[in-house]
Formats: structure tokens, sequence, C-alpha cells
């Protein structure tokens, strides 16, 4: 079955329920980071726009304010 599937020995896979069934496939393990607070705060407060900076961003664009 796990040849059939192409799971590889060792492999991940995701077990669930269908239909009152049984339900194996292949899964995939992916890395994640993970953030402070702190290095989130200080990338928000990179990111801030300049007073009127939004508003001239949005009169280029020809949207309303």
């Amino acid at each position: 079955m796990r040849k059939r599937l192409g799971i590889e020995p060792g492999g991940v896979v995701a077990a669930g329920e269908r239909h009152g069934e049984s339900v194996l496939r292949p899964a995939e393990v992916l890395r994640v980071a993970s953030f402070t607070a702190e290095e989130i705060r200080e990338w928000d407060e990179e990111d801030r726009l300049e007073p009127g900076e939004r508003e001239r961003i949005l009169k280029r664009l020809g949207r309303p304010r």
C-alpha cells in the first residue's frame, strides 16, 4: 500500500476519515518560522508610512481616500 500511494519508507502520512472510511495520503512536513512580539513590533515600526504618504499613494493610484 505504501508503494502504491508513493509513500517513501519513513515518510509522513496524513490520516483522516471520509464517508466512514479511513483515508491515508502522503504528507509533507514544512518548516515554520516563528517570530517574537518584539521582532514583529520592529517590522511594524519600520513599515510605518510617514504622515501624508498614504494620501499621496492613494492619489497617485486614483483611489478615494
